[in-house]
C-alpha cells in the first residue's frame, strides 16, 4: 500500500505482483515502488473465480474488480519488523466481537494481531510469538518473554497450539506488571529467519546453499499471476492490455 504520493514516479494505488518482496524490505526488488511499506496476501484461488486478470509488460498483475476482504489471506508489513498486521480469522467458538487492546483498551476487527492505533503491543497470543521471534538475540527473546509475560517458550507453546490462537483475544492478565508500566527493556530486531537473527542463521546458510544448488525449484510466490491465469479453462495464459503500463 503505497504511503501517498512523494515523486512523479510513485504509485497511489494497489497492484498485485507474482512474487513477495524480500523478507527483510532491504534488497532490492522491481515490485516495490517508493512509498510502500506493507503487503496484502491474496487468496488466489478466490481471486480467480470474480476476476480476469491482465498481467502487464513489466510483471505487475491488473484485476478489474476490488477485491472483498473475505479474499484476503494476511496484511503484513515490510522491512525488519515484518509483522504480520491481520490475518483472516477463523470461526470462534464462543464468537468475538472484536479484538481489544488488553493495555490501552482500543478495538479492532477481529484478525487483528497489533495493536497499530496505539501502544504496538500485540492482541492475540500468536501476536506475542510474532513479537518475540523479530528480537535477534535468543537470550533477548527470553528476557522479553519472562518479563512482558510471565512465560517461557515452554509454557508459551501450549497457549500458541490452543484453538482460536490467531484472533481470539489475549486474556486481561496476559501481560505482566512490568510490560503495563513500560519497564520493559530495547532489544535490536531482525526478521525470522534472516541472517541478523541469532537462530535464523542456519536457516538463511540452508536457504542460500539451496538457491546455488543446480535445478533448485523456484519459490513459491505469494500472489502469483501464473495460478491464477492458468487454473480456469479458457485462461490458458496471461494478457496484456493494449497500451498497458506496470501498475
Amino acid at each position: 500500500m503505497p504511503g501517498g504520493t512523494l515523486r512523479k514516479s510513485d504509485r497511489t494505488h494497489i497492484y498485485c505482483v507474482p512474487r513477495r518482496p524480500p523478507i527483510d524490505g532491504a534488497q532490492p526488488n522491481e515490485d516495490c515502488r517508493h512509498g510502500t511499506d506493507c503487503i496484502f496476501a491474496l487468496d488466489h484461488d478466490k481471486v480467480a473465480e470474480h476476476n480476469a486478470m491482465f498481467r502487464t509488460g513489466k510483471g505487475p498483475i491488473l484485476i478489474q474488480d476490488p477485491v472483498p476482504i473475505s479474499d484476503i489471506l494476511r496484511v503484513s508489513m515490510l522491512g525488519v519488523a515484518g509483522y504480520t498486521l491481520w490475518k483472516r480469522p477463523e470461526p470462534l467458538s464462543p464468537p468475538q466481537k472484536c479484538v481489544r487492546c488488553t493495555i490501552c483498551r482500543r478495538e479492532y476487527v477481529n484478525g487483528t494481531l497489533w495493536c497499530y492505533d496505539g501502544c504496538w503491543m500485540p492482541l492475540t497470543w500468536l501476536g506475542v510469538h510474532e513479537r518475540i521471534m523479530h528480537i535477534a538475540s535468543v537470550a533477548d527473546r527470553n528476557t522479553e518473554l519472562e518479563v512482558c509475560y510471565g512465560l517461557t517458550f515452554k509454557s508459551l507453546q501450549p497457549k500458541l497450539d490452543m484453538e482460536g490462537a490467531s484472533p481470539r483475544n489475549l486474556p486481561r492478565d496476559a501481560f505482566t506488571s512490568d510490560c503495563r508500566n513500560r519497564r520493559c527493556k530495547l532489544f535490536r530486531l531482525a526478521s525470522p529467519g534472516s541472517s541478523a537473527s541469532e537462530s535464523g542463521k542456519a536457516h538463511y546458510s540452508r536457504k542460500q546453499a539451496q538457491a546455488r544448488a543446480p535445478g533448485a525449484a523456484a519459490s513459491k510466490p505469494a500472489v502469483s499471476a501464473v495460478q491464477l491465469t492458468t487454473a480456469h479453462d479458457g485462461w490458458q495464459r496471461a494478457f496484456t492490455p493494449p497500451g498497458a503500463v506496470a501498475a
